[in-house]
């Protein structure tokens, strides 16, 4: 609960300046967040769940870039902070 809080209010903070993804941080979020637990709490490896993360991290990063709402710089910032934030935040707490 606590990293979602932090990469909501980091997003909204950041968004005054430049307009990241917020998608894009969300599905960072959310790929950082089941990554950090996978190897640090459950201590496995869910291949095919990663992997299907990362393909629909690329999706809605493209569809992003597609409909022109963000620069590559937007997006990739979005996807990285969200991803960053998460896995520390999950980590940090274990």
């Amino acid at each position: 609960v606590a990293s979602s809080i932090a990469v909501i209010l980091i997003a909204i903070f950041i968004t005054i300046w430049w307009k990241i993804s917020a998608h894009m941080f969300g599905i960072g979020g959310l790929l950082g967040g089941v990554m950090s637990v996978s190897y640090f709490i459950e201590k496995s490896n869910p291949f095919y769940l990663f992997m299907a993360l990362f393909v629909v991290s690329g999706l809605v990063g493209v569809s992003r870039l597609i409909l022109r709402r963000h620069t590559f710089g937007q997006v990739v910032g979005g996807f990285f902070l969200g991803f960053i934030i998460s896995f520390l935040f999950v980590w940090i707490g274990t």
